[in-house]
């Protein structure tokens, strides 16, 4: 089974609601305005439904225009994607890696481009309330502890 199946089915009702609102918005592709139905239709589904629609329209997404063409979009796995967009951002990974590990080299890697692309000031003050927290103690001490996490988090 694929990972993205397996995860869909963990997640919550009100999680489910979050990643249709995001998959089924009419921005991603000019073809939704006429082939895809609307959110709240999505939503009405039952549960098995709801994630089957949901892992179809994550991989119509993640498919090049050739898959699409051919209907072979179900041939994409999760990782597959997590891999393909890891090439796009020339983010280094290795096929040992289990796509646990991929997804948080991705999010890391995110996480640390959205943050270099803060204004000074709110970094200043992310890491104010940073340094306050107790779960951080360890980082404390240093001048930018944020920094020194997104820096470590591959380690």
């Amino acid at each position: 089974m694929d990972e993205l199946i397996s995860a869909l089915e963990l997640a919550t009702d009100e999680e489910l609601d979050q990643i249709t609102d995001i998959l089924f918005r009419r921005k991603f592709n000019p073809l939704d305005y006429v082939t895809m139905p609307h959110v709240a239709e999505v939503k009405s589904l039952g549960r098995e439904q709801l994630v089957a629609k949901l892992v179809e329209r994550f991989r119509f997404l993640a498919a090049d225009g050739f898959s699409i063409i051919k209907g072979n979009t179900q041939l994409l796995s999760y990782r597959l994607v997590l891999e393909r967009v890891c090439q796009h951002l020339k983010i280094k990974y290795s096929l040992s890696q289990s796509t646990a590990d991929l997804e948080s080299e991705l999010f890391l890697h995110l996480l640390s481009r959205s943050w270099e692309k803060l204004p000074k000031r709110q970094r200043d003050r992310l890491n104010q309330l940073v340094t306050q927290d107790q779960v951080y103690a360890s980082v404390k001490n240093s001048q930018n502890p944020l920094a020194l996490l997104l820096k470590g988090s591959s380690a």
